[in-house]
């Protein structure tokens, strides 16, 4: 089965075979759960890997161009920190590659998630959402989905959570699309909220 979407991610169609207009992207996938409206895609394995191997090439140029400037490096100091930033990005791909979230759909009910390598599904109705929350550092944006708990902002700078929660990282998706899912879940949500308000 394909699925055809818009640039943002909106789904715009569904069909047993790949037939779609150049215009929009067509994804083949096993499952597209009934009544969904937005679909977006990780980016492949192959595609983590270069990026993080980017990633730790920028970074041991800074720290190097930091040791540099104030006249603080010694190579085994350098050597000992750029192993630490290569450690971490491999445990942070593994990490990924295991329980990273791979792809996400929308749906009038709630949000599908679909995790590792075996895209194991977790469905979240709208019901059982208490917050969401947007935290960015940088180009890195994160949402946490409170579910059952909530987001403590008492001490400035730092957020405090308490109770289950799933956390979406953008890292592994397209902008854009990213973007357009956090305004359509907490626009879905905001709505469910303001239903259940109205008949309590």
């Amino acid at each position: 089965m394909f699925v055809k979407t818009n640039d943002e991610g909106n789904i715009i169609e569904n069909r047993e075979s790949e037939t779609f207009p150049l215009m929009y992207e067509s994804y083949k996938l096993n499952k597209i759960p009934s009544r969904s409206f937005f679909f977006i895609k990780s980016d492949s394995e192959k595609s983590q890997i270069f990026i993080n191997m980017i990633v730790i090439m920028l970074i041991g140029a800074v720290v190097f161009i930091l040791l540099t400037m104030r006249n603080l490096f010694v190579f085994p100091v350098f050597i000992f920190i750029y192993l630490f930033v290569i450690a971490y990005m491999i445990i942070d791909f593994l990490i990924w590659r295991k329980r990273g979230i791979r792809t996400i759909f929308l749906s009038e009910n709630g949000i599908f998630l679909y995790t590792g390598k075996e895209n194991k599904e977790e469905f979240i109705p709208y019901e059982a959402i208490t917050g969401i929350d947007l935290h960015k550092k940088g180009a890195r944006k994160i949402i946490n989905i409170l579910l059952k708990g909530k987001a403590d902002k008492t001490i400035p700078g730092v957020t405090l959570f308490l109770g289950k929660r799933k956390r979406i990282i953008n890292d592994a998706f397209n902008d854009k699309k990213f973007e357009r899912m956090i305004e359509l879940l907490a626009s879905k949500w905001g709505k469910r909220e303001s239903e259940n308000n109205k008949k309590v």
